[in-house]
């Protein structure tokens, strides 16, 4: 295994990731911080998908790094643009938590087509262009500011659980890690290097953000939800 300690906090991270996801795909689909009840659905499973791309994203990362972390070794291509891709999406599912967050009457089916045009856009520059990691972190800093926004305006709606904050200090703790990150801020440069500091602090930020999302959805008849 070239890098351990990255591999092995990726895997950790892709477990996380794939555990807050099938945790939504349970939840009810009504939001009790949601502009609209209509949107509660959307909500829900634009949630679970931006997890569940984390955690895909986690596990080609995790390869690439255990195991084809040379440019020239069969595989590495395939590994790394797929962790990128897995990324985009997980900006894309972002995209439409944030606006049924901030849009009152969000039209589901519309945010997600817009979600995934601009997720076949980003492919194309992904497959035909750069396959570069900075352009993965532009989209998460781009959408970093809507879902704070939104999770902001939630927390502050009448009667909304104060644990839905935990979602604005998640946000904020995975901006720090991203910086952590491209300052190449490690522990050690062979054990636990920036990229795994990167992930362990990720985990923190992500199981913030997963609770207070958790926090938006009420059981079944609080609100009445319409995912149309």
């Amino acid at each position: 295994m070239t890098e351990p300690d990255v591999a092995l906090t990726d895997y950790a991270l892709a477990l996380e990731c794939a555990v807050f996801a099938c945790s939504l795909a349970r939840a009810p689909s009504t939001a009790s911080a949601s502009p609209t009840g209509r949107s509660a659905g959307w909500l829900r499973m634009g949630s679970m998908a931006f997890f569940a791309f984390l955690a895909l994203a986690a596990v080609c990362g995790g390869t690439l790094h255990g195991f084809y972390l040379d440019g020239s070794a069969p595989g590495h291509s395939i590994w790394w643009k797929s962790a990128l891709l897995a990324m985009g999406a997980a900006v894309s599912a972002g995209w439409v938590v944030a606006a049924c967050l901030l849009v009152d009457g969000c039209g589901g089916r519309r945010v997600f087509g817009l979600a995934a045009l601009a997720f076949v856009v980003y492919a194309g520059l992904v497959l035909g262009v750069v396959a570069d990691f900075r352009l993965a972190l532009a989209g998460c800093l781009i959408i970093t500011p809507a879902l704070l926004a939104g999770f902001v305006r939630a927390s502050r709606r009448p009667g909304s659980p104060p644990r839905i904050r935990l979602a604005v200090w998640g946000l904020v703790l995975s901006v720090v890690g991203a910086a952590l990150q491209q300052l190449q801020l490690g522990l050690h440069p062979r054990w636990f290097n920036h990229n795994a500091v990167y992930h362990a602090v990720e985990a923190v930020a992500l199981a913030l953000i997963f609770a207070g999302t958790r926090a938006l959805l009420r059981p079944p008849g609080a609100l009445h939800a319409d995912a149309t």
